[in-house]
């Protein structure tokens, strides 16, 4: 089948796992918007999807929440409505609707870098020294830290470790997700001096034990490459009703 990837700079990450499961199951994929975060995804770069929709003929279009597309990926910690989704239901609550997956790479402890028999991944740089860097898979980073500092991209990719957070949120999404983190003592947002953030979250267990709980509900959800099937099946449905 050919499945049509349609997402902006935003919402990528969301996408990408199921996409790339996608392809792992033989389908054709194709991305409609920014460059991919892998290299073995093809991406159409333009900003109109129906040009991709008209020219590419996809059987199913799976796209963001107020996009045009037949199926939604919610990327946000709260979910509304049908959608699939990475987000366990302790963080977003019982969303009606939201059918959970959680991505293989965020429970990838990697023994090497680059093996496609498990889902590539973004590199993470660790200084070793004032003048020496090395790059290594993100996972590995996350799983060794006490704990995770980030604007709000690396929300699930921490949990999905058992790691805390201090969040330094910038846009209005970010502070959204933040206030969310800081209401589950999962972390704690920003406000002041940041060696004080992080010592904070470090001298109170609760914020790694509840990191570890809601790592714990992410390996119990179903691997997003399952998520292939209920995606099928609406293509198929769809492919019926026309």
């Amino acid at each position: 089948m050919r499945f049509l990837f349609a997402t902006t700079p935003d919402h990528q990450g969301a996408l990408t796992p199921f996409a790339n499961a996608c392809r792992r199951a033989g389908h054709q994929v194709l991305v409609a918007g920014p460059e991919p975060l892998t290299d073995e995804l093809r991406f159409w770069p333009v900003a109109n999807v129906r040009t991709a929709i008209r020219e590419w003929a996809p059987d199913l279009v799976v796209g963001q929440p107020g996009a045009i597309a037949d199926v939604v990926v919610d990327p946000g910690l709260l979910t509304s409505g049908s959608c699939l989704t990475l987000v366990p239901e302790s963080l977003d609550g019982a969303s009606p609707g939201a059918v959970r997956f959680r991505d293989p790479v965020a429970a990838w402890n990697p023994p090497v870098w680059g093996e496609w028999e498990r889902p590539r991944e973004p590199a993470a740089f660790v200084a070793l020294n004032e003048t020496v860097a090395v790059s290594v898979p993100r996972t590995a980073v996350l799983r060794n830290a006490a704990v995770v500092v980030s604007h709000g991209a690396e929300i699930l990719s921490a949990l999905a470790a058992g790691t805390p957070l201090v969040l330094v949120p910038r846009s209005a999404r970010e502070r959204f997700d933040a206030r969310r983190i800081s209401e589950l003592r999962l972390g704690v947002v920003l406000d002041g001096d940041l060696d004080d953030a992080i010592r904070r979250v470090l001298s109170f267990e609760i914020y790694t034990d509840r990191a570890r709980r809601i790592r714990d509900e992410i390996n119990a959800l179903p691997s997003v490459d399952e998520a292939v099937d209920v995606l099928m099946h609406l293509a198929e449905t769809r492919a019926t009703a026309a």
